[in-house]
């Protein structure tokens, strides 16, 4: 009990939360969920979320980024009930319904692949990749608007390439290294059950691309869709040319095996 007292705020979600987590471990009769949208952070995530949860056949978590597979804590409790915990998340939805939900550090986080593995075998993953150069100043843009981020980008950027850096916070440069977390993804699935999309395509195509992922999770495609920008921050100043210099040289290798990796043009992002 204090493990699922720290994982849940008393103030605002125990009561519910609980409920239906009981309620979950008893029937055990929820099914799996059948995809995740697991990166990138700042990829439009958000916007992907947002157009899934208009879909009539599919049930989205009641939030985005319930952040199970990679929540160190949770994965202490027994598998009936961390999954009871799980499956909480996506209460009322119906037995029809494709269940979903939208985690974009899951592809960067230790352990996060293995763990959907194991929970289902035949789950289907999406992943947005994003410019690494735009997606690192767009995450420290975002913390730094939080107020958990106190140094200027150009301090962040260079100290994490000296020391590296893994944490949730400050990880601009590490998580924008796409290439081995790639590989990883396709190591542990198969082709047929991942989606590799463009930031660009899902921005600036947003129907065609919706159509590729309806296809891919097997649901009828969307009739009417309307451009979403979801968690589109002001930023404070434009990102200066000495940084994005540094960024382009430090990725440009990771960017080109990229390419090879998985048969796209990236010629801009380098």
């Amino acid at each position: 009990m204090k493990i699922i007292g720290k994982i849940f705020n008393p103030k605002k979600s125990l009561p519910l939360r609980m409920s239906q987590m009981f309620i979950e471990f008893f029937l055990n009769s929820s099914p799996r969920i059948g995809f995740v949208v697991g990166g990138v952070q700042k990829g439009g995530t958000s916007a992907l979320d947002t157009y899934l949860r208009d879909h009539s056949q599919v049930c989205m978590a009641s939030r985005k980024e319930v952040h199970f597979f990679d929540n160190e804590l949770v994965q202490k409790l027994p598998s009936r009930l961390r999954y009871a915990y799980y499956h909480s998340f996506f209460y009322p939805c119906g037995s029809d319904g494709l269940r979903g939900e939208s985690t974009p550090i899951y592809i960067w986080w230790p352990n996060s692949l293995e763990r959907i593995k194991k929970y289902n075998p035949k789950i289907k993953l999406i992943f947005v990749l994003r410019d690494p150069v735009s997606r690192a100043y767009s995450h420290w843009n975002m913390e730094r608007q939080r107020g958990l981020e106190k140094d200027s980008f150009s301090t962040c950027i260079r100290r994490e390439d000296a020391v590296g850096d893994c944490s949730r916070v400050s990880s601009y440069v590490s998580r924008g290294f796409y290439f081995e977390q790639v590989k990883r993804v396709r190591k542990i699935f198969p082709e047929d059950q991942v989606l590799f999309l463009r930031h660009e395509d899902l921005l600036g195509a947003p129907s065609s691309t919706l159509n590729k992922i309806t296809e891919f999770l097997g649901v009828s495609s969307l009739s009417v869709v309307e451009e979403k920008r979801v968690h589109s921050r002001q930023y404070e100043s434009p990102l200066n040319d000495d940084d994005e210099v540094f960024l382009r040289n430090l990725f440009l290798r990771d960017v080109e095996r990229l390419e090879c990796e998985l048969g796209w043009d990236l010629s801009c992002w380098k």
